[in-house]
């Protein structure tokens, strides 16, 4: 009987789990990112990132877990984990998009012309930045593009525009990494 009661004690203080820790950051720039969803698959535990990216999840089941992170403006986020009873921290970066995150590395040689390092100004909008500036002017991304600082509009019948006075004949604009000139 004493036995019984002593092995079912263990049983009850074993069975709550590991602590799970970590940080999101975009994979680019490294920033943290808030409210961020994590969650544990087949399970009810998930939580949002703080102010500083952080998480904690506890009470996560020991052994192989999948974790589901995601936030708008970036792509869902799949990773397996070996819990340990001791506890796991982590950093999980995520990228800006919407497809799904893999950890694939693939180093190759740049195919198009880098920028002139004479290019007084240069900028590049995300998907991210487009969703927050898509219902600026009738989700036309080249409009959006006209409520930046040192952007002019030219003529509210056409989408061109002035980049600090140089005339839109003068802007190069890719899209996707190839060069569109003719975009109007």
């Amino acid at each position: 009987m004493t036995i019984t009661i002593l092995a079912l004690a263990f049983l009850i203080g074993q069975a709550g789990g590991a602590t799970l820790k970590g940080r999101v950051v975009d994979s680019v720039t490294g920033a943290s990112l808030q409210w961020v969803l994590v969650a544990v698959e087949e399970t009810d535990l998930a939580t949002h990132t703080d102010a500083n990216g952080t998480f904690v999840l506890g009470n996560v089941p020991v052994g192989r877990r999948k974790l589901f992170v995601s936030v708008v403006g970036y792509g869902l986020a799949r990773r397996d984990v070996e819990v340990p009873a001791s506890g796991l921290e982590l950093t999980i970066p995520l990228s800006e998009g919407t497809a799904a995150y893999t950890e694939t590395v693939v180093v190759a040689a740049d195919r198009f012309v880098a920028a002139e390092p004479a290019v007084p100004s240069q900028q590049v909008l995300g998907s991210a930045d487009l969703q927050n500036l898509r219902g600026v002017l009738a989700d036309d991304p080249l409009r959006a593009v006209q409520v930046m600082p040192g952007v002019a509009a030219a003529d509210d019948l056409r989408s061109e525009f002035t980049v600090r006075g140089s005339g839109f004949a003068h802007v190069n604009m890719t899209v996707d990494g190839f060069a569109a000139p003719h975009i109007l």
